[in-house]
């Protein structure tokens, strides 16, 4: 039984303790800078270091890959050194796709509430000796893409103005401050591929150029066997997560229809349960729950004829590998990272995004969700969309 809140915020009490942390946090950052020197570069010593912070995870990363690339062109390794500032949850991910002098992994969950960590953080950054600090994500956050780059005491620090989501305006006035430059962003809606364009583009105007889709090498290992379609039931976030039980429900109606073989596949820290296997579903049913590792996700995704995920990094990775999807969406983030936009997908299997028919009022909330769920309990808003809609959209890209 779903309970909606009152207010759709947290207490008071707990937004007084957040603030009071972030407050802590920020303080203790400035200690940290404050007594720790970076190396003085002796003149003509050494290439410039810079620092391009990207710490969100691999679905954002896979959006990025195209701006990535022009930043890259920017900087070439020639001429600097490049380092990755990434979520940990992609830096094996980024090791195999972004070609960077040094990639640091950082948390951005254990960023934001434990201090000893974040300190250790923000000391390793302002040793490096950076000389040029980039933040392109549109997705900005005080205690995590905000103090990166302060933590980087580059002189030229530039970064996105940022996503009024996510940005508290007394944030935004502390945040702004510790960028040299902000790159503009158009009002209205756009896509993270468009977005991440739009940066590159005030960033370094040029002459137009054909858009840049995303191709993302073949996986070291392929999984052999008949065609098979791929079930991803994990996520960043239990909010995210469409039942278990309706992807079976589905899988069952699409090996009725066509014999395909089916997988199922999450990762161990996805907190997806291996289930009990039906006795008719052994002959067509493999379960590799809490058993995938990245490697394993993308050849799984690379050799699938179709994936039918949540909303997660599996459904970009598919459109990289050229591999049709379908994507169960809520209404947290509307409209930006579905449906792609057709102009950017050139040669791409552009996923197909199946959500609620009649949206709800609480659309576009960030995920932070306004109903009294059970923990592990997915939203509403993702629970709710029907199964029999997620089915034909996967029967109609296997024809």
């Amino acid at each position: 039984m779903l309970r909606r809140r009152r207010t759709g915020k947290p207490s008071l009490s707990r937004r007084v303790l957040w603030i009071v942390r972030d407050v802590l946090f920020v303080t203790a950052d400035s200690l940290a800078l404050a007594l720790v020197r970076s190396p003085k570069r002796r003149a003509q010593e050494g290439k410039p270091k810079v620092a391009i912070v990207a710490a969100h995870g691999i679905g954002d990363l896979v959006l990025l890959l195209p701006a990535l690339d022009t930043l890259l062109r920017r900087y070439p390794r020639s001429r600097f050194m490049v380092t990755l500032v990434c979520s940990s949850a992609a830096a094996e991910f980024a090791r195999s796709v972004v070609s960077v002098d040094e990639i640091v992994p950082v948390d951005r969950v254990q960023l934001r509430r434990d201090l000893a960590y974040r300190l250790a953080i923000v000391r390793q950054l302002r040793r490096a000796d950076f000389a040029i600090a980039v933040q392109p994500n549109f997705n900005r956050d005080l205690l995590v893409e905000d103090s990166l780059i302060r933590a980087t005491g580059a002189r030229t620090r530039i970064g996105s103005v940022g996503a009024e989501m996510f940005i508290p305006s007394l944030y935004r006035l502390l945040g702004d401050l510790w960028y040299s430059r902000l790159i503009p962003a158009s009002p209205g809606l756009l896509h993270e591929l468009e977005r991440n364009a739009e940066f590159i583009h005030h960033l370094d105007p040029l002459p137009p150029a054909p858009p840049a889709s995303i191709m993302l090498p073949p996986p070291q290992s392929c999984i052999e066997g008949p065609p098979y379609v791929l079930f991803v039931v994990g996520s960043s976030s239990p909010l995210k997560n469409w039942p278990l039980a309706h992807f079976q429900w589905v899988a069952r109606a699409i090996v009725e229809r066509t014999c395909a073989a089916i997988v199922f596949c999450a990762g161990p820290h996805d907190g997806i349960r291996q289930p009990d296997v039906d006795p008719r579903d052994q002959a067509q049913f493999n379960y590799r729950i809490g058993q995938t590792s990245l490697a394993d996700l993308l050849a799984l995704i690379s050799g699938a004829r179709l994936v039918v995920t949540n909303d997660s990094a599996a459904t970009h990775l598919a459109a990289a590998y050229r591999v049709p999807s379908v994507c169960v969406v809520g209404g947290g983030i509307v409209g930006r990272y579905h449906p792609y936009p057709a102009e950017r997908t050139s040669g791409m299997a552009a996923p197909v995004p199946v959500g609620m028919v009649q949206p709800m009022p609480c659309f576009d909330c960030g995920w932070r969700c306004r109903f009294d769920l059970e923990p592990g309990q997915p939203a509403p808003c993702v629970e709710a969309v029907e199964r029999g809609r997620v089915l034909a959209a996967a029967l109609d890209l296997l024809q």
